[in-house]
């Protein structure tokens, strides 16, 4: 699958990478991130991640932990080194992460998209919700238990 950047209409969105090797996953993620007015700069394997994370200017990142390659560790390594916001969205248990990574924001899958917006507002508190949120696409019925 050849990665693409995905932006919604609203013009100068912040762009978030997301690392994710399931199709299905990925694809949902991205309309939930766009639906809420950001550019998605979507990886799918390690090596797309590590040149990502290197190279795109991005204000925040949603890493899957053990995608197609290995782990998104070098990933997070990188952000970090370059002071860009992320957290781990996985399914392996948080207790799973190497202890290098477990103070980093984390959400078990399956996520909803209340999940993202929380996760994402941690990631950019100094963001202008307000506006963002009103244009987000909220689905009833749909959030954590």
């Amino acid at each position: 699958m050849p990665d693409a950047v995905v932006s919604s209409p609203v013009a100068a969105a912040r762009r978030i990478l997301v690392v994710e090797d399931e199709a299905l996953i990925a694809e949902s993620l991205t309309e939930i991130i766009t639906d809420m007015g950001f550019e998605c700069v979507p990886a799918f394997d390690v090596a797309t991640g590590l040149q990502m994370a290197t190279t795109e200017v991005v204000d925040a990142a949603i890493l899957n932990l053990v995608i197609q390659g290995g782990t998104a560790y070098g990933v997070a390594a990188i952000l970090a080194s370059r002071n860009i916001p992320f957290a781990f969205a996985s399914g392996v248990p948080h207790d799973g992460l190497e202890s290098d990574w477990k103070n980093r924001p984390y959400i078990d899958k399956p996520y909803s998209e209340d999940d993202i917006r929380s996760l994402l507002q941690q990631l950019i508190p100094h963001h202008n919700w307000t506006t963002e949120v009103a244009t987000a696409s909220v689905n009833p019925g749909e959030g954590s238990p």
